[in-house]
């Protein structure tokens, strides 16, 4: 090394530590003897860090900043008027039974001053039940199948490249659209709705689709960017369901239920090419260097041994996306402590916010609203629009102005979240929805800030493990608040059909504990003032 001379060099974040930036200055001399080699241990802060946690041997920056955004909107249009669709056509359907349809466009409506306990009123609660039935079957089956597929997808990304986990969701989704479109041509059974619904879940759903895009995201972005990012991704859902609410209200009035389906598999399509010719790998296949060894043996051991290290070599491929998850909690007690509590907000608030959705329809269809599928269509709208300002007022003005961190701008959302299932529950009145729509009015921000805060805090080799775990617990908390906020809005819609939104009130409270349970955990360590 030539004298004099000054090299100053940081590593990314090891895995002993990742809230822990280890750096090292190594000063030279002109005598040999004179060199020293100093390591110290500097905080890092997430949301100020720039730089990028990966090394750049094993990520690819693509040549354009914006790819997959396109991929994300298209995905969620197709996907949203997907279920504006069902939720409805099932209402007609099971209403069809009855003989009570207004004509083959739209479900039957109730009036708003007829009697409570008249017979209309009776007859539209039977209908209500059971149409909220088949809802529940149909996302039961979808999250069952997709939960079993989710993890082995994610966190398998991590080493055989992110652009596969990518793809297979856009296959799932398109492969659903044909058989929705099937069932809406011929008028098929009920029961052909699960079937698929089941086969389009094997490519990993929306859970799959997130999972990727923000282990993606994590590849391409810093630490301080990320949360800017992940937001804004999950803006283009929001933007793609104003757009599908406005529309497909007014298309089901006029055309009946097939054109929006057709509409969404021809975006599928449109997608799946995206997908294929114009998104970049970013993290090349290493599944080479997992399983390094010798495939074969030449001597000494014959076809038995090639046999029992081909079936050693395949046992362990099977085994290692479950194993990189295993890891992620093996890293340190701090580390495993901070992510149970942020996993469990994410359950529960994915639940109360995807439960709560799956019954709005029904809930504003029933008595005292009786709003029709256009009137549906505006309320949703407006709420959507009321959670994009939300996120942009949170990004934009409180974190980058009121100095808020990730975990502040969580906190802030599961508070306007519970208030507004709270006021909702409650609504007596048309106008009185939309006041509570405005309550809520930053529900959006909690789980894109609770991803990129468990991203920000995890190693950058994880964080297709990290991802296929919160894939899995979204997956599984809309599921279990499908099903029983289902339930529960079927059991009480009789007496007070508002009540399910006092018990998604409930659940997002405790979600808001767990968060601020997270961030009094991180109080001592050097990373603090990064929670709140």
């Amino acid at each position: 090394m030539r004298n004099d001379t000054l090299s100053h060099y940081e590593r990314i974040p090891t895995e002993a530590d990742p809230l822990i930036r280890e750096r090292t200055v190594e000063i030279s001399s002109s005598s040999a003897s004179s060199q020293i080699n100093a390591t110290t241990a500097v905080p890092v802060d997430p949301d100020t860090d720039d730089s990028l946690n990966h090394s750049n041997e094993e990520v690819i920056q693509p040549a354009r900043k914006w790819i997959f955004e396109p991929a994300a909107l298209m995905f969620a249009a197709a996907m949203l008027s997907q279920v504006s669709v069902i939720t409805q056509y099932l209402y007609y359907r099971v209403g069809q039974q009855f003989n009570e349809t207004v004509n083959s466009t739209r479900a039957f409506v109730c009036d708003s001053h007829s009697l409570a306990n008249s017979s209309e009123h009776q007859l539209i609660n039977h209908i209500q039940d059971e149409a909220s039935q088949w809802t529940l079957y149909r996302m039961a089956t979808s999250g069952i199948v997709a939960l079993l597929v989710l993890p082995l997808f994610a966190s398998a990304s991590d080493y055989m490249g992110r652009w596969p986990a990518l793809l297979l969701p856009c296959i799932g989704l398109a492969v659903d659209s044909v058989g929705l479109l099937l069932i809406l041509l011929f008028d098929l059974p009920l029961y052909f709705l699960l079937i698929s619904a089941g086969l389009g879940a094997l490519g990993g759903g929306f859970g799959a689709l997130f999972a990727a895009m923000f282990a993606y995201l994590a590849d391409t972005t810093s630490r301080k960017d990320r949360p800017m990012r992940v937001a804004i991704v999950e803006g283009t859902f929001g933007l793609a369901g104003v757009v599908i609410e406005l529309m497909v209200g007014w298309w089901m009035r006029l055309s009946g239920y097939l054109p929006p389906i057709i509409f969404s598999f021809a975006l599928t399509m449109a997608n799946l090419l995206y997908v294929v010719c114009f998104v970049p790998e970013v993290r090349p296949a290493r599944l080479q260097r997992k399983f390094s060894g010798p495939s074969s043996v030449t001597n000494g051991g014959g076809d038995e041994k090639r046999i029992s290290n081909k079936f050693r070599r395949l046992l362990r491929a099977l085994l290692l996306p479950y194993s990189n998850i295993a890891g992620l909690f093996r890293i340190n007690t701090r580390l495993s402590l901070t992510l149970a509590l942020l996993f469990a907000s994410v359950c529960i608030y994915s639940a109360s916010f995807i439960g709560s959705s799956v019954v709005s329809s029904l809930y504003q269809m029933n008595y005292p609203f009786c709003l029709d599928s256009v009137f549906i269509g505006y309320l949703n709208a407006a709420k959507i629009v009321g959670f994009q300002i939300g996120v942009a007022v949170g990004l934009l003005i409180i974190r980058r102005y009121c100095r808020v961190k990730t975990l502040g701008l969580s906190i802030l959302g599961l508070i306007s979240a519970t208030i507004g299932f709270l006021a909702t529950g409650v609504a007596p009145s048309t106008p009185a929805l939309f006041a509570a729509a405005a309550m809520g009015l930053f529900s959006m921000l909690p789980l894109p800030m609770l991803r990129a805060y468990a991203s920000q805090v995890s190693p950058p080799n994880r964080q297709g493990a990290l991802f296929s775990c919160i894939g899995v617990l979204e997956v599984t908390g809309s599921l279990m608040g499908s099903a029983c906020f289902t339930l529960l809005y079927g059991a009480t819609q009789q007496w007070l059909s508002g009540f399910v939104y006092l018990a998604v009130a409930s659940s997002s409270f405790l979600a808001l504990l767990l968060t601020i349970g997270c961030c009094l955990s991180n109080c001592s360590c050097p990373c603090r003032r990064s929670s709140l």
